[in-house]
C-alpha cells in the first residue's frame, strides 16, 4: 500500500492512499504517525531476524544430521563389502541362502566388535551388485554367485556341541565316498588325504534328517560350514 503525504498549508499535512483520503494532520501529528511506523518497522524487522536466525538453526542442523546419516549409511556399506570381500568369492554356479550369509555377517560384525550393524546394509549392498534371487514359491532368498569363503561363525553357531554319528553310520558314509571316487558331494572336486572333512546329512537333523546312508554324504570341512 503506498501512502501519500501532501502539505496543504504550512502547519498541516494531508495523508492519502488509493482507498481513501485522511483528515489533515499538523506536523506533530505527521511526526507521531511516521515515529509509530517505524517503531513498528523495527519490531518486524527484529521479529524477521529472529525467524531467520531460527530458520538457520535448524537448517544448519538437519543438515548436520543428514551428515550424520550419510557417513553411517558410507560406513555401513564400507563393513558390508568388506565382510563379501574377506569372506565371501564369487562364480558361476556359486550360491548360498541369504540366511547362511546374514548369519556369518552377524558373527564376523561380532568377532571384530563393531557397534550397531544390521542385516540391512549387507542386503543393499548384495541387492546392489545383482547377487539376491528371491523365490516366490519357497518364500526363500538365495545370493546367487557368490559362496563363503571360509566359516567366521562361533562355536555355538555350528553346534560342535550337538551328539556325534555313530560308527556305523561314519563307516556307511565314508563307504559311500569311495564309490563314487572320493569327490566332495558339495562341490564335486577330490577329496585329498589331507583335507579336513566332515559328514554332512543331506536332510538337516533339525529338519527330520537321520543316519540312513542316503542321508549322509562326506564333504570338505570348508564346503559344509559355509554351504546355504
Amino acid at each position: 500500500m503506498t501512502i501519500r503525504i501532501e502539505k496543504q498549508e504550512p502547519d498541516f499535512y494531508r495523508l492519502s492512499n488509493d482507498e481513501r483520503d485522511w483528515m489533515p494532520l499538523t506536523a506533530q501529528d505527521l511526526l507521531d504517525v511516521m515515529e509509530y511506523g517505524l517503531s513498528y518497522a523495527r519490531t518486524l524487522s527484529a521479529e524477521a531476524r529472529r525467524a531467520i536466525a531460527e530458520h538457520n538453526r535448524k537448517a544448519a542442523l538437519m543438515r548436520e544430521e543428514d551428515m550424520r546419516a550419510a557417513a553411517k549409511r558410507q560406513e555401513s556399506y564400507k563393513r558390508a563389502s568388506q565382510f563379501l570381500l574377506a569372506c565371501t568369492e564369487e562364480g558361476e554356479g556359486f550360491h548360498v541362502s541369504y540366511i547362511t550369509l546374514k548369519h556369518h555377517y552377524f558373527s564376523w560384525c561380532e568377532s571384530r566388535g563393531l557397534p550397531e550393524f544390521g542385516f540391512g546394509e549387507l542386503y543393499h549392498v548384495l541387492v546392489e551388485r545383482g547377487l539376491v534371487q528371491y523365490d516366490q514359491s519357497t518364500e526363500k532368498t538365495t545370493c546367487v554367485g557368490i559362496r563363503m569363503k571360509h566359516p567366521v561363525g562361533r562355536r555355538s553357531y555350528y553346534n560342535k556341541n550337538r551328539k556325534g554319528l555313530s560308527r556305523k553310520g561314519k563307516q556307511a558314509a565314508y563307504a559311500k565316498l569311495h564309490s563314487k571316487g572320493n569327490v566332495c558331494a558339495l562341490c564335486g572336486q577330490p577329496i585329498l588325504p589331507e583335507d579336513p572333512v566332515h559328514i554332512d546329512h543331506v536332510l538337516r537333523v533339525r529338519q527330520g534328517g537321520s543316519e540312513d546312508p542316503d542321508n549322509l554324504q562326506v564333504v570338505h570341512a570348508k564346503c559344509n560350514l559355509t554351504k546355504g
